[in-house]
């Protein structure tokens, strides 16, 4: 029945927001992030998976040429 509630009021909106499924879950109440905030940790997410893949190349680029150090000894 709370989803019928929010159907109308959704409807009865005299400006209707751009996001339907973000007012009916405020409307019932329900909490977690909005849209821009998953938008932003989704951008930082993905600068953090660059910066990782990154790191893991360096890493690899850098084990190498330890093994070389080692093996040239």
């Amino acid at each position: 029945m709370p989803m019928f509630g929010a159907l109308v009021a959704l409807y009865e909106e005299a400006e209707k927001p751009n996001n339907a499924t973000e007012f009916v879950r405020r409307f019932m109440g329900a909490s977690g992030p909005d849209s821009a905030e998953v938008e932003s940790l989704k951008n930082e997410l993905m600068i953090m998976r660059e910066k990782t893949d990154g790191l893991l190349r360096e890493n690899e680029i850098l084990k190498e040429k330890l093994q070389k150090y080692e093996n040239g000894q």
